[in-house]
């Protein structure tokens, strides 16, 4: 069970892709935990589970924890206070996160109120990696009345940064830039999660960008940003926030993913023609094509026909 966690929050933390199939892989291992009754281990698979879900399916609370697979509060109230503290510490930090994605300041505020009062010291590094930079960048988005969670954090990451770690870096720029915004500091942390292929990172870098452009004023780069992070949004696999993101900003129905990629040149990413639409519109042309099967997005509501093997 360890080496699972391991594995599967180490796979997260990275920004590897979201999907059925991630899901499906935890609730396996879920299902292992409760066959051999290790229920503690099991439910914070369940946690995890229910993070990539509401990243990528439709919800009305995104950022809470209510869902198919794991309740909260029903699940923490079931057990000893030694057990949940312990757990309530794993889903506030994926909260915490949920809530940086989808903007939600109140909760960003709240899940600090409680991840705060832990040690910022953690026998896992992973786990440790997770909890202290969302913490990081929401203290300097929400501007936290306790400056000090902010820079406990950013000196962690700092520190981590001087001797060589290569995972520290992103979220180390990230951090200052939020911290200090301005166009020199945004770019740079944007060049760092693209060298560092953290795609979640970088979508969230990119929005954030194009958030405080829109304050500058310049809005057809803030659009542009945009743009770019609604499509590494979807290409990691968050479809629900690339969803919002279009509701919320009608032109992205529109975006061209070529002239979104064109912006940020660092990009080692290779795309195909047939990736120039927005997710919604993307499709191939059946004329040359025998047989054609389609690949439906329940978030989207979309298809996309792709063409079969010959």
């Amino acid at each position: 069970m360890g080496a699972a966690l391991g594995h599967f929050s180490s796979y997260l933390e990275a920004g590897f892709s979201l999907g059925p199939l991630l899901e499906s892989k935890l609730q396996i291992v879920e299902e292992y935990g409760y066959r051999y009754e290790q229920k503690s281990w099991a439910v914070l698979f369940q946690i995890m589970r229910q993070f990539a879900i509401n990243l990528r399916q439709r919800s009305a609370t995104p950022t809470e924890f209510n869902g198919d697979a794991y309740k909260e509060e029903e699940t923490l109230n079931a057990m000893n206070d030694q057990t949940r503290k312990m757990t309530l510490r794993d889903s506030s930090s994926c909260r915490i996160q949920l809530a940086f994605i989808f903007g939600d300041m109140e909760c960003m505020t709240s899940m600090l109120d409680i991840l705060s009062t832990y040690p910022y010291m953690d026998i896992s590094i992973g786990r440790l990696h997770r909890r202290l930079c969302y913490m990081g960048l929401s203290a300097f988005a929400v501007k936290y009345k306790n400056k000090e969670v902010g820079e406990k954090c950013l000196d962690y990451f700092k520190k981590l940064t001087k001797a060589g770690s290569l995972n520290a870096k992103p979220v180390h720029l990230f951090m200052l830039a939020m911290k200090k915004p301005s166009k020199a500091a945004f770019e740079a942390a944007i060049d760092a999660t693209k060298e560092a292929s953290t795609l979640h990172l970088e979508a969230m870098a990119k929005e954030q960008y194009g958030l405080y452009l829109h304050q500058q004023n310049e809005d057809k780069l803030a659009n542009d940003c945009l743009s770019s992070a609604y499509f590494s949004y979807y290409d990691w696999g968050a479809h629900f926030k690339a969803l919002k993101m279009s509701l919320e900003y009608p032109f992205l129905k529109k975006a061209s993913r070529m002239k979104a990629k064109s912006l940020f040149s660092a990009s080692s990413k290779t795309e195909t023609s047939s990736q120039s639409q927005s997710p919604e519109k993307s499709s191939l042309s059946t004329s040359t094509a025998r047989r054609v099967s389609y690949v439906y997005n329940s978030t989207f509501k979309s298809k996309k026909v792709v063409k079969a093997k010959e």
